[in-house]
């Protein structure tokens, strides 16, 4: 498993093609992470998110 920690608003993934969120909960929160990985995955061919 790999984890990414995104402290700066500034930075670019412009290397990752796919994003699995898992036991994701659909919070204020974390929409606000879809938003922000939406945002900054440049690349971003599929992104699979499975809720509890």
């Amino acid at each position: 498993m790999n984890i990414i920690y995104i402290g700066s608003s500034d930075v670019l993934f412009n290397h990752l093609k796919e994003v699995k969120l898992k036991g994701f909960l659909a919070t204020k929160a974390g929409m606000q992470l879809i938003k922000l990985l939406l945002g900054k995955l440049t690349v971003l061919v599929r992104m699979l998110i499975l809720y509890r």
